[in-house]
Parts: structure tokens; C-alpha cells; sequence
């Protein structure tokens, strides 16, 4: 049960990272009164609930670029970090990802060329978490 458990975390939260990089922006205020600049909005944002425990979650990523050339994006979930490190076109393109936890990381695939996978060891253990698996 466990072996199952883990491909489907991972294939949760990958899910959950392409859902929130597809899906569109609600809509501000600017928006409406662009659209109608008659329309009547009730901007809602300026007074916040007095009960919203909710944690924020901000769906814009991180997006930086290492010196081996393997671009790092880091999405912020809330209690869990997903960072994917994608190499340059001309080596393939491919991607490779760490989960971090509040307590470790999951690192997921590898980079094909070893000096990129390489760099990507040492990102994750810039973290300075344990790899769990």
C-alpha cells in the first residue's frame, strides 16, 4: 500500500502544479470596470473576512536561472514546495523535481548530462533537508 501511495502524492501535486499554471486569474476590479466602466463592483478585497483563517497561497512561481544553465522554478503550495529544474533545449529539455516538506524532500528523476544532474544534487541539498526518497 505504500509503494501505491507515493506515486499518487507525487502525481497529486504534479497535477495540482499544472492546474494551477493553466488556469486563468480571477478577475480584479480593474477588469470589470475595463470591460464596463458603467458596471457597479463591490470591491471585496478591501475589507477581509474577520474569520479567514485560510493560508495564502501565492500561484506565482519563482523562476530563476543556475550557472550550469538549468532553469529553476519554484511553486509555493502552501505547507509544501514543489522545485522543478529543467535543463536548456539543446540538452533535451527535460525536467527533473524535488517536493520539499516542512521536514525533507522527494527528488523526482534525474537530469540526462551528469554535470546538470550534478547541480541538481547540489540543489537539493542546498535546502538543507534530508532526501526521503
Amino acid at each position: 500500500m505504500k509503494r501505491l501511495t507515493f506515486p499518487l502524492l507525487v502525481f497529486s501535486i504534479i497535477s495540482m502544479l499544472v492546474l494551477a499554471a493553466c488556469s486563468p486569474a480571477a478577475p480584479t476590479v480593474e477588469d470589470a470596470l475595463a470591460a464596463d466602466p458603467t458596471a457597479v463592483v463591490e470591491d471585496t478585497a478591501a475589507e477581509p473576512a474577520a474569520e479567514d483563517t485560510t493560508e495564502t497561497v501565492d500561484r506565482t512561481p519563482d523562476v530563476s536561472m543556475r550557472d550550469s544553465g538549468l532553469q529553476v522554478t519554484v511553486h509555493n503550495l502552501g505547507g509544501v514546495t514543489v522545485h522543478s529544474l529543467t535543463a536548456p533545449q539543446q540538452v533535451f529539455a527535460n525536467s527533473t523535481h524535488i517536493i520539499e516538506t516542512p521536514n525533507n524532500l522527494v527528488l523526482i528523476d534525474t537530469q540526462f548530462l551528469l554535470p546538470n544532474a550534478m547541480d541538481f544534487r547540489a540543489y537539493a541539498e542546498s535546502l538543507g533537508k534530508p532526501i526521503e526518497r
